[in-house]
C-alpha cells in the first residue's frame, strides 16, 4: 500500500521498490512570463510535489495553485504573507523564488528559513537584475542557490555561451573588393 508523501522508486521493474520521501517545492511569489508555472509542471511531471504561490494573479499569467490576493495596507500584506508562510513551510522543502522577491522580508526570510532547515533558491529572470551592482544584489547570497535566467547580468564583453563564444555578435563588415581598372 503506498504510503501518503513517498514516492515508490524502482531500479529493475517492480521487484525492488523503494520509498522515498517525495521532494516538495514552493514556486513564488510570481509568475513572471509563465516562467514558474511551467517550472512547477514540469516538476509534477517528474514526481516533485510542486505548488505555485503568488502574491496576486497576472493578467497575462493568471495560473497560480494559490493567490494570496493581498489586499490594504503595507501591515495588513505582510500579515497575509506571514500567514502563507506559516502555513507552506511545514509542507515545504525548498522555497524557489522569483524575480529578487520574497514571501517575507529578507532579512526575516533567510534567517527564518535557515532555523527551520529549508532550502531556498534566487531565480532571476532578466529585467530584476539588469543594470544593479553586485553588491545590489548581494542579498541574492543568502539563498541556497542562485539561478540566472538571462545574460543580462553581466556587461557584453563578458556574455559568454556555453561553448566559451561570446554572446554578443557585431556586425561583420563587408570587404570590399579592389577595383581593377
Amino acid at each position: 500500500m503506498p504510503v501518503p508523501g513517498h514516492v515508490p522508486t524502482s531500479d529493475q521493474g517492480d521487484r525492488r521498490v523503494t520509498d522515498r520521501p517525495q521532494l516538495r517545492v514552493t514556486h513564488c511569489p510570481v509568475n513572471v512570463a509563465g516562467i514558474p508555472w511551467e517550472n512547477v509542471q514540469a516538476l509534477r511531471r517528474k514526481g516533485v510535489d510542486a505548488r505555485l504561490v503568488v502574491f496576486e494573479r497576472g493578467q497575462l499569467h493568471p495560473e497560480a495553485d494559490w493567490s494570496l490576493d493581498r489586499r490594504g495596507g503595507l501591515g495588513r500584506r505582510l500579515a497575509t504573507q506571514a500567514a502563507a508562510f506559516a502555513r507552506l513551510a511545514p509542507r515545504t522543502d525548498v522555497f524557489h523564488f522569483y524575480f529578487g522577491l520574497t514571501l517575507l522580508p529578507k532579512s526575516i526570510q533567510f534567517p527564518l528559513l535557515r532555523l527551520l532547515r529549508r532550502r531556498s533558491v534566487f531565480h532571476y529572470l532578466g529585467s530584476d537584475i539588469r543594470g544593479k551592482t553586485r553588491a545590489q544584489l548581494a542579498y541574492g547570497k543568502r539563498a541556497d542557490a542562485e539561478i540566472v535566467g538571462s545574460y543580462d547580468r553581466s556587461p557584453p564583453s563578458r556574455r559568454r555561451t556555453a561553448r566559451g563564444r561570446s554572446s554578443c555578435t557585431r556586425p561583420r563588415t563587408a570587404r570590399r573588393r579592389a577595383r581593377s581598372s
